[in-house]
């Protein structure tokens, strides 16, 4: 415990540059939170997975869970599970760095234009980030005909033989950006109302619990807008269809609700991890600027 004050004292003492050290903060910070909530939540992420590629019909969610537990026990939940932790933590940590040096370099004074100025460009970093791993999980859960190792991904990623397929859905995925605008968009003006400028002091518990709401309606939100491209993205990164073919084919299965496989699992996979990970995110923040005091 000593040990650990004297480095706070040390670091206290260092002359840091106020803007390198807030975006250094936010972006560590927001690749631990991302790495920590995909791995306990990512079973949800799994079975949303198959469900958007048609892999079952099984009407029920405890059907899905069944249906699955049945064919690999509890390991089965974890399919694609590297390629998918080491791509969001690698994703968000650039979306963060983007976003905060953003904030820093342009300096836009209209909180609103900042927030959608840095979220169009950070989202279209997460975006470029994540693909490869997101189609590489895809193809692991569909054929199983990757390495599910983490060093098996990263030998996927960097095979030049695979670049291509490995950005298929590539523009579909851009659409994430909206999807990451009006998140951050509703959050922000969450966080302004409810913790800036309500005069309200909170304690350590309340306020995460704050976090853990705001973050939770502000996903929903912007999931709800924007979730017919997620059933797009999903099956372009099959590798098995063009994007003509995919719309043409949904609307032949299930009309418009097409656009909408999967949605009450996407919210049961998307809302806990998003609301968790910005109340891990905001109190590990919250928690290194305590032990660096700005003048």
């Amino acid at each position: 415990m000593e040990g650990l004050l004297s480095q706070a004292e040390l670091l206290k003492g260092l002359t840091w540059n106020q803007q390198v050290l807030t975006v250094l903060i936010n972006t560590v910070t927001g690749t631990v939170a991302a790495g920590l909530v995909i791995s306990f939540f990512y079973p949800l992420e799994y079975l949303e997975t198959i469900l958007q590629l048609g892999l079952t019909r099984n009407s029920s969610y405890f059907s899905l869970v069944k249906s699955q537990y049945s064919l690999g026990g509890v390991p089965q939940f974890y399919c694609g599970s590297a390629a998918s932790i080491l791509g969001h933590s690698f994703a968000w940590g650039f979306f963060f760095l983007c976003f905060e040096t953003a904030k820093q370099v342009v300096g836009i004074r209209e909180p609103r234009s900042l927030v959608v100025f840095c979220s169009l460009v950070a989202g279209l970093v997460y975006v470029t980030v994540y693909v490869p791993f997101a189609n590489l999980k895809t193809r692991v859960i569909r054929d199983k005909r990757f390495n599910n190792s983490i060093k098996g991904v990263l030998e996927e990623v960097v095979d030049s033989s695979l670049i291509s397929s490995l950005y298929s859905g590539y523009f579909v995925s851009l659409l994430y950006v909206l999807e990451s605008v009006a998140q951050f968009i509703v959050y922000e003006e969450m966080k302004t109302y409810f913790v800036r400028s309500s005069g309200v002091i909170l304690s350590g518990g309340s306020l995460g619990v704050l976090y853990l709401v705001m973050g939770f309606s502000s996903k929903f939100i912007a999931i709800t807008i924007t979730y017919p491209y997620r059933v797009l993205q999903t099956i372009l990164q099959s590798g098995t269809t063009t994007l003509l073919i995919s719309v043409q084919k949904l609307l032949e299965e299930d009309g418009v609700l097409g656009f909408y496989r999967g949605y009450n699992v996407c919210l049961m996979r998307s809302l806990p991890p998003a609301g968790f990970m910005f109340m891990l995110l905001e109190l590990l923040r919250n928690f290194c600027f305590s032990l660096i005091e700005f003048n």
